[in-house]
C-alpha cells in the first residue's frame, strides 16, 4: 500500500508539475506577444521637405544627371540671386550673402542702412526678382 501511494503522489506530482508548465508558458505568452510588438521601418514613400521649401520626389528622379539637374534647379528657387553672387553684390557701400534659403544677410561698410536698403532692392529688382521675396538682414 506505501508502494501505491507513493506512485500515486509521483502522478499527482507529475501532473502538477505539468499543469505549473503550461500556465508559466500560458502568463509568457500573454506577457510578451510579438504580434502587439510593431517595429517601425523606414517607409518607402518619397522624400517630402516641409512645404515652404521644394521637395524632392525620389522615386521619379532615373539617374544621376536629373538628381544633379533637380538639385539645380531647388538651389535656383531657395537661392535666386546665387549666380550673380559675390561679383555683382558687393560695393563700396556693402557686401551680401545668403545666410539661409531666401535671407541675405548685409555686411554695411560705410553709409546708412537706408541707402544700402535701396541699392540692395534696386540690384534685386534689376535681376527679375520681386525684393520682397528676399529677406534683408543688416549684420
Amino acid at each position: 500500500m506505501t508502494l501505491t501511494f507513493l506512485n500515486q503522489l509521483k502522478s499527482k506530482a507529475y501532473f502538477f508539475i505539468l499543469i505549473g508548465i503550461v500556465i508559466v508558458l500560458l502568463i509568457l505568452s500573454f506577457s510578451f506577444n510579438p504580434g502587439k510588438t510593431k517595429l517601425l521601418l523606414p517607409s518607402a514613400s518619397p522624400l517630402v521637405l516641409p512645404t515652404s521649401k521644394p521637395s524632392i520626389n525620389i522615386s521619379t528622379i532615373k539617374s544621376e544627371s536629373e538628381l544633379v539637374q533637380r538639385e539645380q534647379e531647388i538651389t535656383r528657387e531657395l537661392y535666386p540671386l546665387a549666380k550673380w553672387m559675390p561679383k555683382e553684390n558687393e560695393t563700396d557701400t556693402y557686401s551680401l550673402i545668403y545666410s539661409q534659403p531666401h535671407t541675405l544677410e548685409v555686411t554695411l561698410k560705410k553709409g546708412t542702412r537706408e541707402e544700402a536698403l535701396k541699392q540692395i532692392n534696386d540690384w534685386i529688382a534689376s535681376k527679375g526678382i520681386n525684393p520682397a521675396s528676399q529677406q534683408i538682414i543688416f549684420k
